[in-house]
Parts: structure tokens; sequence; C-alpha cells
């Protein structure tokens, strides 16, 4: 897909030496930095949606994490917070000192991690389909994920990993297990420490989505600085389904967030 700023999402991004892993990522449009942070198994092709209209406003930086899309997998089991710490130090890396956050699914969790450890670094977070506690899940939802094989995802998902991976098509069933290992180390924030969280904070939902409708409810009315959004008519894929309802959302809050 070519972007407004005319470059193509998926090429010509960098590599960064990040905590022992080489991480890439791509730069996009020009303005205040918006980071995105993509789900589980993912890469920046999830952002197909979205790339384009934000690059034209803001200064997109899209990472993907170790293992995922171009960034060699690396020894030993995935955490969320070494998906956070590595986020981190990415930012700080290209220099960043200030920024807006998008994360979506287990991006967002990533997210909330890097938002509750350094609020001053954000002027906003925006968590889509993200948990705050693992007990926020449908039951049907974790049913699925305990039984699931690379073959649950699609072939799509497969195929872009197939494409962009260094470590070669053979990795996946692999690098597809440490992604089901990581969630036993999920956070499970409760509401005082959400309470603590002081970045404006958009909470944007799915009404079909594989997290519990009243879970989002507590994530809001606990963030001093929250709103919610659900998303009529869309599930967990929702940024998919409906991206322009979402990226109006996306831009309305973030231009009532400045960075100053």
């Amino acid at each position: 897909m070519q972007l407004s700023d005319g470059s193509t999402l998926g090429k010509g991004g960098n590599f960064a030496g990040i905590n022992g892993a080489n991480i890439y990522y791509e730069e996009h449009g020009e303005g205040e930095p918006l980071i995105l942070l993509h789900g589980a198994w993912s890469s920046v092709e999830s952002f197909l949606n979205q790339a384009g209209e934000f690059c034209a406003h803001y200064r997109i930086i899209i990472p993907e994490r170790r293992g995922h899309g171009r960034s060699a997998d690396t020894p030993g089991p995935y955490s969320y917070a070494q998906g956070a710490e590595d986020m981190l130090s990415l930012i700080h890396e290209l220099g960043i000192e200030r920024a807006h956050l998008l994360g979506w699914s287990a991006g967002a969790i990533i997210g909330l991690m890097m938002a509750m450890k350094n609020p001053g670094l954000f002027s906003s977070f925006i968590p889509i389909s993200g948990t705050f506690h693992r007990n926020g899940y449908h039951e049907r939802f974790l049913r699925w994920f305990e039984s699931s094989t690379p073959k649950s995802l699609g072939k799509v998902m497969v195929e872009i990993y197939r494409r962009n991976s260094p470590d070669g098509a053979d990795h996946f069933p692999e690098f597809f297990e440490k992604i089901k290992a990581q969630a036993a180390t999920h956070p499970d924030y409760t509401k005082e420490d959400l309470r603590r969280l002081r970045v404006p904070t958009l909470i944007i939902a799915a009404d079909r989505d594989i997290i519990k409708l009243d879970h989002f409810v507590d994530y809001f009315n606990n963030v001093p600085e929250g709103e919610l959004s659900i998303v009529p008519g869309t599930t967990h894929m929702l940024p998919v389904e409906k991206p322009e309802l979402l990226n109006m959302q996306v831009h309305e809050f973030i231009q009532g967030n400045p960075i100053h």
C-alpha cells in the first residue's frame, strides 16, 4: 500500500538493536509522533487501514516486536513486560521525548504497561480491544485460545509471516507456541492500579469483542482521564471492519490532547 507521503507500508523500514533483539520499525509522515503497536502474531500490515490516514497528520512509527513480521526471533520465551521494555527502549533510541500511543489487542496490553510505567512520555493513549486483567476475556475465547493451532489463525497471517520473517516459514509453529505461552505473563492490574494512570485514555472496543463489555466499563470507570467508545456491529477485528469510524475517533482524541 502506497501512503500519502509517497512511502509504502511494509517496505523501506529500519532495524534497531534493542535489548538483544533486532527490531524492525517503519516511520511514515510528519508531525507529532504516534506509536502504533500491533497485536499477537501480527506485523505492520495489520494497520493497513490506519497508516494511510494517520501519516497524513502525524509521524507514525510502527515497530514489529521480536519474532513478529521482519523482526527475527530471539532465544527464550516472550513476556508482555519484555515487549513493553523493548518498545520503550525503541522510543528512547529514536530520541522521542513525548508521543501518542495506540495499541491493538496484545499491543494495547503492552501499551498499557508502557503508559503505567512512563506516563510522562505520552500525551494520549488509545487501547483498542485490550484488557487490563486476564479475567477480562470471554470464556469461549479462552477455550479457543487454549486449543488453537497455527491453522487456527487462517491463511492470511501465516502467508504474511512466510513472506516477511527472517526465520523462515518453518519457524512459524515455534513462534506460534511462544505467543501462546506469553499469555501466562499477562499483567493483572487492579482498579486501584488504573486510578494511577495519568494519561488521557480513549478505550475503544467492539460490541462483539473477545473481551467482556463490563471489563471495558471497569477500565473506563477507573482511569481518571478515560473515555470509552463501543463500536457497534464489530468484533475484535474492528480496525479492519470499521476503519473510517475508528480513525475519526482516534484523530479527534489526539487533536484534543496535543503534545506540549
